[in-house]
C-alpha cells in the first residue's frame, strides 16, 4: 500500500543523511522551483519545532484551478485561521496553516520523521494520511499549507471520489487510534450496534448493514487496534526501522 511503500523510502533517504522528506503521488507533479520555495520558508520559518508538513498549493490537472479537495481544507479552516481576509484583502501572509491536507505533496523536515515516524501499516490505501496528522497534532506539530508555491495533483475532482464498494471506509480506526482522544474498540462496537438497532427500526436498511459490516470489523480487529495505538504512542519514531 501507498503508506508501506513510502515507509521504506523514508527510511532508506534517512540512512543516506536526508535532511527533507518529499512524498508525492503518482498522479502528480512539481515544479522547478517547488522544493527550492519549501526549503526556503523551512530556512526562514521562526519556530521550525512545530513544523510537520510543509504542503505546496495543489493545482489541478489543468494547472489553472486550485485541487478541490485544497478549496475544501482551506474553506474548513477559513473562521479559525482568518483565510479569506488575507485572500480578500491581499494582505501580505506566506502561508496558512491547515488542520489537514492530503498527502499528494508533503514535504517532511527530518524532525517530523524522527518524532512522529512513519505511516501505519493498517492502512491500505486511503485513511494513512488523516492517521498520520492526528499523530502529527499529537507530537503538537503543524501542517502549513505554503503560498506562491504550487504542485499539480491530477487526481478525479470530486469531493465524494472515493468508491467505497471497492475501498474500506476506515474513519472509526482512524478515530480508534487517534492519540489525542481516549476511545477504544468496545466503545465504537457500542455506539454502532445502537445506530444498527435504530436504522434497522427506522427502514434506513443499508446503513444498518453498513454500519454492520463495520462494527465486525472493529471486533475483529480489536486487538491489533490497540496493540497499535501502544506502538504510535510509546515509540520514537513509529513504523520505521532508523
Amino acid at each position: 500500500g501507498f503508506g508501506k511503500a513510502n515507509n521504506l523510502g523514508i527510511e532508506l533517504a534517512y540512512k543516506n543523511g536526508a535532511d527533507f522528506f518529499y512524498l508525492m503521488n503518482q498522479d502528480a507533479w512539481i515544479y522547478e522551483d517547488t522544493v527550492q520555495k519549501l526549503i526556503n520558508f523551512y530556512e526562514n520559518y521562526h519556530n521550525k519545532v512545530e513544523i510537520g508538513i510543509l504542503s505546496p498549493i495543489h493545482l489541478d490537472g489543468s494547472e489553472k484551478k486550485l485541487e478541490i479537495f485544497v478549496e475544501k481544507y482551506l474553506g474548513t479552516n477559513a473562521v479559525k485561521d482568518r483565510i479569506f481576509t488575507d485572500l480578500l484583502l491581499n494582505q501580505n501572509r506566506k502561508y496558512f496553516e491547515l488542520d489537514f491536507i492530503n498527502a499528494a505533496h508533503w514535504f517532511l523536515p527530518k524532525d517530523t520523521v524522527e518524532k512522529v515516524g512513519g505511516f501505519n501499516p493498517y492502512f491500505f490505501h486511503y485513511g494513512e494520511d488523516n492517521e498520520y496528522v492526528n499523530r502529527l497534532r499529537y507530537k503538537e506539530k503543524k501542517t502549513f499549507l505554503i503560498k506562491d508555491c504550487f504542485a499539480v495533483h491530477d487526481g478525479k475532482q470530486e469531493l465524494g471520489k472515493v468508491d467505497y464498494s471497492r475501498y474500506t471506509d476506515t474513519s472509526i480506526d482512524t478515530n480508534i487510534l487517534d492519540p489525542n482522544h481516549h476511545f477504544t474498540p468496545e466503545e465504537f462496537a457500542k455506539s454502532l450496534r445502537k445506530g444498527i438497532l435504530k436504522n434497522t427500526l427506522s427502514g434506513n436498511l443499508q446503513q444498518a448493514k453498513n454500519q454492520r459490516t463495520a462494527m465486525k470489523r472493529i471486533q475483529k480487529n480489536s486487538k491489533e487496534l490497540i496493540r497499535l495505538k501502544k506502538i504510535l504512542t510509546t515509540s520514537p519514531h513509529p513504523f520505521l526501522n532508523l
